[in-house]
């Protein structure tokens, strides 16, 4: 992604600019998966040397909490990150651990839950993923 536009969606966000901020939303944003934070520290270390996991932490959780990011606790204790902002459900493989985004066909309308407001939605299915079965 242009750095321009990565620098843009920084300042959309409130969040400042830096060289290591930048990497990391480059990164989650052109590899969609659902990293932890120990697995996006180790890809970008070579890349960026100074990098520390403390950095790593603390830059998915400002991305999380200022909308740039979804967290997701799918295993107990284990945190992974996603970039794909628009709402879809997840299936997680009991085999390989891998995670799948599954768009999300229907949602439950806010008129269902007066006086409440939905800011997120979070449906998750477990099974064995195509590659497993063979």
């Amino acid at each position: 992604m242009l750095q321009k536009k990565l620098i843009e969606r920084l300042k959309s966000h409130d969040i400042s600019v830096s060289m290591q901020r930048l990497h990391i939303l480059e990164f989650l944003l052109e590899k969609p998966e659902h990293y932890r934070a120990e697995e996006v520290y180790e890809m970008l270390k070579p890349k960026i040397p100074t990098l520390s996991l403390s950095t790593v932490y603390n830059t998915l959780h400002l991305f999380s909490e200022r909308g740039l990011l979804k967290t997701l606790h799918l295993e107990e204790g284990v945190t992974h990150y996603d970039g794909v902002l628009e709402e879809h459900a997840h299936f997680v493989c009991e085999k390989c651990l891998k995670i799948f985004n599954v768009p999300l066909k229907e949602t439950l309308p806010e008129a269902d839950l007066p006086g409440m407001k939905i800011l997120q939605v979070n449906l998750t299915y477990r099974g064995i993923c195509h590659e497993c079965l063979i």
